[in-house]
């Protein structure tokens, strides 16, 4: 997979100047979550981006039992690996009647935010930076 993006990372014509492609897109992967399932039913795995060769992974999230019938699945997982190899996973259990859409909203954001702190010089503020990023870009989510 890093060749394949090494590959794609510059586009050459013969003639012509190097011309940059889009940047290499990491593999993520994350639940769907916020659907009315029966009690154990398992929500669906959404992947996108290449998965590094050596890597196995699986995630699954299973709607509870709070009634017998059309519960939702506010429970939400997401893994990301980037270019450089670096793994990381969220997991974001909802609760009340907008669980689901917090849980969603903090998976697709949080992975990036914190891959970004773990690369930073002082990793404990930049966590505690992508922590209250991610808490304000849900307010104002919520606001919308």
């Amino acid at each position: 997979c890093r060749l394949q993006h090494a590959a794609q990372s510059a586009v050459v014509a013969s003639d012509e100047a190097v011309v940059p492609s889009e940047p290499a897109v990491p593999f993520e992967l994350q639940t769907v979550c916020g659907l009315r399932t029966m009690p154990f039913d398992t929500a669906a795995v959404v992947r996108s981006g290449c998965q590094p060769a050596a890597a196995s992974i699986e995630v699954v999230s299973t709607t509870g039992v709070k009634s017998r019938t059309g519960n939702m699945n506010q429970d939400c997982v997401a893994v990301r690996c980037d270019d450089e190899g670096s793994w990381v996973a969220v997991v974001a259990d909802g609760h009340g009647a907008h669980g689901h859409l917090c849980a969603a909203h903090l998976c697709k954001v949080m992975p990036k935010l914190l891959a970004e702190a773990a690369r930073s010089a002082d990793v404990p503020a930049a966590l505690k930076a992508a922590f209250a990023r991610a808490e304000e870009d849900l307010q104002r989510a919520a606001v919308e």
